[in-house]
């Protein structure tokens, strides 16, 4: 087995629902659908905040009664056939083929994350699996949100686990931000 830990930033109004019930699998995202955490890094728990203060920006929030700033610690523990590493050079090729081959407009957010979701969806059915968990490099929230320039060029993206399925998640606790 593999265990995993991440941080998942988001205002205090989900972050008590998503301690109650748990965590809800989105339907899109930078590398499809799923639950997303910032890698345990010495950079996570910031990626979280800054990623919070993006979405409060963007109105994401404006609904909630709390929209205070809350970060999420969560463990997982998966099999290694569970997990897909979408930064793999091989898988990486497949799915610029892939886009290639149907045209995908690789400048629209929800036609990116939909090809994502294609993508290891034939996956699963050509392997007969199923992945509950992605591993990918997606882009630091803009330096703004984040506080300080990243160390892109040293160590290059930052790495999220896309939770594709909730169960392998085995605790989850607010930290102090």
């Amino acid at each position: 087995m593999e265990d995993y830990e991440g941080f998942h930033g988001t205002a205090q109004s989900f972050a008590v629902v998503i301690l109650e019930k748990g965590f809800i699998v989105s339907s899109t995202g930078r590398r499809g659908r799923g639950v997303y955490l910032w890698k345990q890094s010495p950079y996570a728990k910031d990626l979280a905040v800054a990623y919070y203060k993006s979405s409060l920006a963007r109105g994401s929030y404006s609904s909630l009664a709390n929209k205070d700033c809350a970060v999420l610690k969560s463990k997982l523990t998966i099999s290694p056939e569970e997990k897909i590493d979408l930064d793999s050079d091989e898988l990486k090729d497949a799915i610029i083929r892939l886009a290639t081959q149907n045209d995908y407009d690789l400048t629209d957010e929800d036609k990116i994350s939909r090809l994502y979701d294609f993508f290891v969806e034939q996956l699963e059915q050509t392997w007969a699996c199923k992945y509950k968990i992605a591993l990918a490099s997606v882009d630091v929230p803009r330096q703004k949100f984040l506080g300080y320039k990243f160390p892109t060029s040293a160590i290059g993206q930052p790495r999220c686990i896309v939770v594709r399925d909730v169960e392998c998640i085995t605790d989850c606790v607010a930290v102090e931000v």
